[in-house]
């Protein structure tokens, strides 16, 4: 290998500096998302997710944002009851809730960059981005919730 004499750093410090910088960013440190599985109770014409409020904690998300994207993917509408309960208008099983849970934490919830779960929606000059508290990358997000 050439040696380099006239930089201003040497290539072990520069390593070294690197290093320090991934762990002060727990970089590359992975952190399992736990979402408790949905519990649908049915009500005549009405389906209550019962633990909606646990689930939109385990996200980091509003009530508000986990509703509409439920009420636009299963075409229905709902309104948050007792105890922080949904009500889904319409038969609904839990495998179909968990599925569309599924594709909002792909889209909405996990870094497109390091695929952790630490995150963040932030609009900015009419763009919404999901902001990676790991890795500090932005991306832009098609949200309409």
């Amino acid at each position: 290998m050439a040696q380099i004499t006239n930089s201003l750093y040497d290539l072990d410090e520069l390593l070294d500096r690197i290093d320090t910088e991934k762990e002060k960013l727990n970089f590359g440190e992975k952190t399992k998302l736990k979402l408790p599985p949905p519990q649908v109770q049915r009500a005549g014409k009405k389906a209550i997710l019962q633990n909606f409020q646990n689930i939109c904690e385990s996200l980091k998300r509003t009530q508000s944002e986990v509703r509409n994207f439920l009420n636009e993917e299963l075409s229905t509408s709902s309104n948050i009851i007792a105890d922080n309960q949904l009500s889904l208008t319409g038969n609904f099983r839990e495998k179909n809730i968990k599925r569309v849970l599924g594709r909002y934490v792909t889209k909405y919830v996990f870094c497109p960059q390091c695929t952790s779960p630490n995150t963040i929606i932030k609009k900015e000059n009419r763009i919404m981005y999901i902001i990676c508290n790991s890795c500090l990358s932005k991306n832009s997000i098609d949200y309409k919730y």
